[in-house]
């Protein structure tokens, strides 16, 4: 039993780390390509900052929209998550 909790916590920490880490890896590949081309651009930590605005912003959903609309945006998260849990990348 100690052994299962052990590896689905990694599990969680791993998936923690992917999210939390994807948004920096854009920012240094955006920042990259920023300075192969001679341009100075925004922060790497521009993501996070596109992300806490995202947050923020007020939801707008019509009263006639369907469960698809309203579902669509929790699946598109909810999957890449997924996929991180089944596949051990750090074993």
């Amino acid at each position: 039993m100690p052994g299962l909790v052990n590896h689905l916590l990694a599990n969680l920490l791993q998936a923690a780390f992917l999210i939390l880490l994807s948004p920096l890896v854009s920012g240094v590949l955006a920042r990259i390509e920023e300075m192969m081309q001679g341009k100075h651009g925004p922060s790497i930590f521009q993501p996070y900052r596109d992300i806490a605005k995202l947050f923020t912003k007020e939801e707008l959903v019509s009263e006639d929209s369907s469960w698809v609309f309203r579902f669509a945006p929790l699946i598109q998260f909810v999957m890449p998550v997924f996929v991180v849990l089944l596949v051990p990348a750090l074993t």
